[in-house]
């Protein structure tokens, strides 16, 4: 793949990239970075605003008060995804907003500082290819005797039934703190542990890719991307899939049917009311 280094590729041939990893049992990490990681990766030690918006990002993603030497401990495993995934999904489109267009910019314009560090060759594409693979969920999974999940939701019933995948590890994470309110039973047994440092290094050294080319949906916010590149390195094929994993539950984690974006808009409406 050294000829790829740096190269374009449309969201929409990701599928058929990640297909011929499969076939070949090579592995790979498909890996995506949005506003979320970029609040984290434009930290600097030197400007407490960066770290102070680096941290609210950790808060509403664990319900923890990061420390700022804890959010730069968080932001190195990020920025090693960054530096090291075979396919980097950074790119927006018109579609997105202003303030969401400003964090792409950020991030496209590190990609390419970062070239000089980078060991390993890059396709870069879409942040929203997690989409493009979801929607080719039963390509991708046909045939497959074994997968693995790193996700918060109970999804092998799921995947057993949609795609007749019946070996299925699942790697149970805390939920993302600030979309609780549709958490049911299973996630809640989850919500009084810390995602870090301890479960998070307990659950990076326990990944087991069972096969080489083992397929792994992964779904871990700001901690998923690293876990995409541990599985790659043990062999396996890490697709980080983010909240299509919670669409695949049934949960709505984003969009205007978000529990936290209906509490903006509650607030939003009762302040139009009271003036």
């Amino acid at each position: 793949m050294s000829e790829n280094f740096n190269k374009s590729m449309a969201r929409e041939h990701i599928p058929s990239l990640v297909m011929d990893w499969i076939r070949q049992k090579a592995p790979g990490a498909v890996v995506r970075f949005g506003e979320g990681e970029g609040r984290l990766l434009y930290a600097r030690p030197d400007d407490d605003q960066s770290i102070s918006v680096a941290c609210k990002k950790l808060f509403r993603q664990t319900g923890i008060r990061f420390s700022s030497k804890e959010m730069f401990k968080v932001r190195s495993i990020i920025l090693n995804a960054f530096d090291e995934a075979d396919v980097v999904g950074i790119k927006g489109d018109a579609s997105f907003k202003e303030e969401h267009k400003g964090w792409i910019s950020k991030i496209e314009s590190m990609f390419e500082e970062r070239a000089s560090v980078r060991r390993r060759p890059s396709i870069v594409t879409h942040c929203l290819v997690s989409v493009d693979l979801y929607n080719n969920l039963s390509s991708l999974l046909d045939g497959q005797q074994k997968i693995s999940v790193i996700s918060c939701r109970n999804l092998a019933p799921v995947i057993e039934e949609r795609y007749g995948v019946k070996d299925i590890c699942v790697y149970q994470i805390p939920s993302q703190y600030i979309v609780r309110e549709v958490d049911d039973e299973y996630e809640a047994a989850l919500h009084g542990v810390r995602i870090w440092p301890g479960f998070y290094s307990e659950l990076r050294s326990s990944l087991k890719v069972r096969e080489p080319g083992e397929i792994f949906l992964v779904g871990g916010g700001l901690f998923g991307k690293d876990l995409c590149i541990r599985i790659r390195e043990l062999g396996g094929i890490a697709l980080d899939l983010g909240s299509c994993l919670d669409k695949m539950a049934g949960k709505a984690t984003r969009g205007r049917k978000a529990p936290h974006r209906q509490r903006l808009i509650k607030a939003n409406s009762l302040s139009s009311d009271f003036l």
